[in-house]
């Protein structure tokens, strides 16, 4: 492959990454990015450099860098239940005469905002990227909204402290989404609410409501 004209700062570049690797640290490719800029500026490379993609897929392959999973896991649906609920839904929403605006789908995610990425550029010598321990400090998320997208209930956030310390001076009502605080930054039935007349579809989760009126 033809040689980069930016080769000062691509081999800084790859030095930097191979230690970060070492080290193992998860590298992206807008940490990859970053970094080529900060070296572009700091070693006064004049040659214009554009950080592309195309940039960075060429700079790979020189250096014989790939991705690999640090964890993972796989799953599997069950494509016949699926289909049958599928059916048994429509057959339900037909004999209530419900549209799609009326059916709403809610549902919780973490969001693990200090936990390292999953996936890593990878040296080719290194054959398994082992992870760090992993930081499980969390947000709870909730999102809501209805089949055509046309309501979308406004978000909410539940995290453990009753008011973060970036929150101060800041009134929690101009928030773009509903904060809330446990011990435990879970999801419990008491912060979960069901709009009276719509079909509110929700997995299956103790803080679920009861299928009851």
């Amino acid at each position: 492959m033809k040689k980069s004209s930016l080769s000062d700062m691509e081999s800084a570049l790859f030095e930097w990454f191979k230690e970060k690797r070492i080290e193992g640290i998860p590298i992206s490719g807008p940490m990859v990015y970053e970094k080529a800029k900060w070296f572009h500026e700091h070693l006064k490379i004049e040659e214009t450099f554009n950080a592309s993609q195309g940039w960075l897929f060429r700079f790979k392959t020189r250096q014989g860098i790939r991705q690999l999973d640090i964890q993972g896991e796989s799953l599997s649906g069950d494509l016949t239940a699926a289909t049958l609920f599928n059916d048994e839904f429509h057959s339900f929403l037909s004999k209530l005469n419900l549209s799609p605006d009326q059916v709403y789908n809610a549902d919780e995610s973490g969001l693990f905002w200090k936990m390292l990425p999953s996936k890593t550029l990878a040296a080719q010598s290194e054959k398994s990227a082992p992870g760090h321990k992993s930081n499980k400090e969390r947000l709870t998320i909730m999102t809501c909204s209805n089949a055509t997208g046309s309501h979308k209930i406004k978000l909410t956030v539940i995290g453990k402290a009753k008011k973060p310390r970036s929150f101060k001076r800041t009134e929690m009502k101009y928030l773009p989404c509903d904060y809330y605080h446990h011990p435990k930054a879970w999801m419990n039935q008491n912060e979960k609410g069901i709009p009276k007349r719509a079909v509110l579809l929700l997995h299956n989760a103790p803080s679920h409501p009861s299928e009851s009126p």
